[in-house]
């Protein structure tokens, strides 16, 4: 987070947005949903937010109030507004709810780019498939593969199958689709 570059952040920021968290104490706990608002750019030991109590810091918060350290302080927070109030978790206390998703949208070349390679015949889309396998070991994405466990071989991948006969398609005289 520290390293992304600014309009990296703000594209980070934009994904994150309005994603729903569910946040808990414990394994035993059933845990709240909130929406995420935005990710801070400084982690648990350095983010000071107001309480009724006064100033304190993320980390020391925690701590004190729901009984346990933090075991990543140097993540970012997570801000979640409610009721006009804003609130600061770590993200190491919540998971993402299952079944959301962005839809992130094409830019002009990239979809013009998309296109064009679903008019190429098969043979072609074979060799500019294995050619954008060559681009992405040669570049700087290796870094963010090898960070992720992933590993792209120039050779795929063989494994043993069968090949299965065709099912028999059998009529009914009383076949009826409703329509």
């Amino acid at each position: 987070m520290y390293e992304l570059r600014e309009d990296k952040s703000h594209k980070l920021h934009r994904v994150l947005r309005r994603f729903k968290i569910d946040i808990k104490q414990g394994d035993s706990d059933k845990g709240i949903t909130k929406s995420i608002n935005h990710l801070t750019l400084t982690n648990c030991q350095n983010k000071i937010f107001k309480t009724d109590e006064g100033r304190t810091l993320v980390e020391a918060f925690f701590l004190r109030n729901w009984g346990r350290g933090l075991h990543y302080p140097n993540l970012p927070n997570v801000v979640t507004m409610g009721k006009g109030k804003m609130t600061v978790y770590p993200m190491e206390l919540f998971s993402f709810r299952k079944g959301q998703r962005y839809i992130l949208k094409l830019g002009g070349d990239q979809q013009s780019s998309a296109l064009g390679f679903q008019t190429i015949k098969p043979a072609g889309q074979f060799e500019q498939i294995m050619l954008a396998r060559q681009n992405v070991k040669n570049s700087d994405h290796k870094k963010l593969l090898d960070a992720y466990g992933i590993r792209i071989e120039k050779q795929f991948l063989a494994a043993q199958a069968h090949v299965l006969p065709p099912p028999e398609v059998v009529y009914s005289a009383n076949l009826r689709i409703p329509v």
